[in-house]
């Protein structure tokens, strides 16, 4: 936060709820410089924020809706991204025709019931 460096966090569900006052910008003004109260457990910990600081936080759209307090949610810029979200067109067509190679080639035309004929046997026991 002090340097302005990016922070990325992913899977740190646990020190999400200790940034909301540095979600909501709550800052403290001291000598031009911006401050903002960490709370790292018990413990309150004043933090210098540098105006080039940004925070990005990654996880998984349905473990957001699910895990994710609504407060928390409603407090971050969200970006929906997918792998398709990086490819050129001409890259999506190829993945398209792989797509639907890989759906012929894993199919198998057969009736989806098959029938079994056992052949049973006696046997005797003899002593």
């Amino acid at each position: 936060m002090e340097t302005g460096a990016r922070v990325v966090l992913l899977n740190m569900e646990n020190l999400y709820e200790s940034l909301y006052d540095t979600l909501n910008q709550y800052y403290v003004s001291l000598g031009g410089n911006n401050y903002v109260d960490l709370g790292l457990g018990t413990h309150r910990v004043k933090c210098r924020v540098h105006d080039d600081f940004r925070l990005i936080v990654i996880a998984d759209k349905e473990n957001v809706y699910k895990n994710f307090p609504i407060p928390l949610i409603n407090r971050l810029e969200k970006h929906f991204l997918t792998v398709w979200n990086g490819m050129e067109h001409s890259q999506i067509e190829i993945a398209e025709k792989l797509k639907k190679w890989a759906l012929n080639f894993s199919s198998i035309n057969s009736p989806s019931t098959y029938t079994v004929k056992v052949k049973m046997q006696k046997y005797t026991k003899y002593k």
